[in-house]
């Protein structure tokens, strides 16, 4: 235990070392750093925007500390204490989160990860179609409340999903509406790039965010609140998993750095869907093993 106590603080030291000398380095644009950057990580092996740069690395850090602090509070800590459907889906939640990140920190010029209808856009829809599928599934076999959440979940990573792929317009070569031509910003068949909705679904979108991400650090704390009182108890199983707190970690911190692209926090967001709805179909499983 002290062993493991000593690595922590190691790594810690290490990570807090490495965020104070990027901070430095980037205030007296120190050049042999710039030119290390330019070499290894920019893909056409120049830097043009230095604040860009210098948020990349610095939520990169910062992200790699919580994670060393988590690997080794996981057990002890009680925002973790949830660990009835755990492993795999935890596992593969966060680590999928991680590659989300690091992929768009240092891959995003990568033209066929991110071009439109690229890898990760699509990977999005596909994530948000799945949860609706898993969902839908599900709430044919929940009573009346959970039904009707999990009809109205479902309901709305269809929605999202098919906004993700402008309703099938470029799989089946379809022309945008004149109406929509007219005030989408883009050109396509979807609602959220309509110029007047633009605003206000950027602030419901950034409130979700926010939600989202502090139902999955705060778990241990919300579900105390809705045990304590009556007309939440039967609301307890909709509570996401603490299982996926890195993908909850991650939407909170993006979502306080505007810098960043919308894409990012998308993904972030398919991927907790989809999380949420395959913890909702083990956890139902389990149950179902117990009957």
């Amino acid at each position: 235990m002290k062993i493991a106590h000593q690595i922590k603080i190691l790594g810690l030291i290490v990570a807090l070392v490495m965020l104070g000398g990027n901070t430095v380095a980037f205030i007296v644009d120190y050049a042999p750093y710039m030119q290390f950057l330019a070499q290894y990580l920019a893909p056409d092996k120049s830097i043009h925007s230095n604040l860009s740069v210098f948020f990349r690395i610095e939520i990169a850090i910062l992200s790699a500390i919580f994670i060393w602090i988590s690997i080794f509070e996981y057990k002890a800590h009680p925002i973790f204490a949830d660990k009835q459907h755990k492993s795999v889906i935890s596992f593969g939640s966060n680590i999928s989160a991680l590659v989300i990140l690091f992929s768009w920190l240092f891959l995003k010029d990568n033209f066929f990860l991110y071009k439109e209808d690229g890898f990760f856009e699509w990977l999005t829809a596909i994530f948000y179609f799945c949860a609706a599928f898993i969902l839908f599934f599900i709430s044919r076999k929940k009573d009346r409340i959970y039904k009707i959440a999990f009809i109205v979940f479902a309901l709305g990573a269809l929605l999202i999903g098919m906004e993700e792929i402008s309703w099938g317009q470029r799989i089946f070569s379809l022309n945008t509406p004149d109406l929509l031509n007219e005030y989408n910003i883009q050109q396509e068949t979807n609602l959220h790039n309509i110029v007047f909705l633009g605003p206000t679904l950027s602030i419901i979108y950034r409130l979700a965010n926010l939600v989202i991400g502090s139902l999955l650090i705060l778990n241990h704390t919300v579900r105390n609140l809705f045990h304590r009182h009556p007309i939440f108890q039967n609301f307890v199983g909709l509570v996401p998993s603490s299982e996926i707190y890195v993908v909850g970690y991650l939407i909170i911190v993006l979502n306080f750095f505007p810098i960043l692209p919308g894409e990012l926090h998308e993904q972030l967001i398919a991927l907790f869907c989809f999380s949420y709805a395959l913890y909702q179909y083990s956890r139902w499983r389990t149950n179902a093993k117990k009957l």
